[in-house]
């Protein structure tokens, strides 16, 4: 059954790249819908197969770039497809969304070891990163 459901997530993200990375995910399974957040508190609308969007959210922790964690994911909206919208939304896209005045300030995780890539980068004398101390990427924050 094809239905429209919107979520509130509740993250702490290390660098930036976190609606980056839901905006890819969601675009590999082929939902229609957004994403937008800042600081640590995210929204995002889907529109799918009911099961498929209930797997896809399932799954998301152990998905997502590993210098983010998400805290909380909850059921904002739950809506029956509505094929007259599709047009609206017909792929997944990012919107943009301001700071909230009430916002909390987001706390950043504490640092993460360098990924294997970052590794290699520090390791190859050719490359500029060489011996780098503070070396980091977009994966390990």
């Amino acid at each position: 059954m094809n239905s429209s459901l919107t979520f509130e997530l509740e993250a702490r993200v290390g660098a930036s790249g976190f609606r980056t990375a839901l905006w890819r995910l969601a675009a590999e399974e082929g939902f229609a819908g957004w994403v937008a957040g800042n600081a640590c508190k995210y929204t995002m609308h889907l529109e799918g197969d009911e099961d498929a969007i209930k797997t896809f959210m399932g799954s998301l922790p152990a998905r997502t770039p590993r210098h983010c964690r998400i805290e909380s994911i909850r059921l904002l909206v739950r809506e029956q497809f509505d094929e007259s919208r599709k047009e609206q939304f017909p792929r997944f896209r990012i919107l943009e969304q301001g700071p909230q005045d009430n916002e909390p300030l987001a706390l950043p995780p504490p640092d993460l070891a360098p990924c294997p890539d970052c590794k290699a980068a520090i390791a190859y004398k050719a490359n500029r990163r060489f011996a780098y101390p503070f070396a980091s990427c977009r994966r390990c924050g």
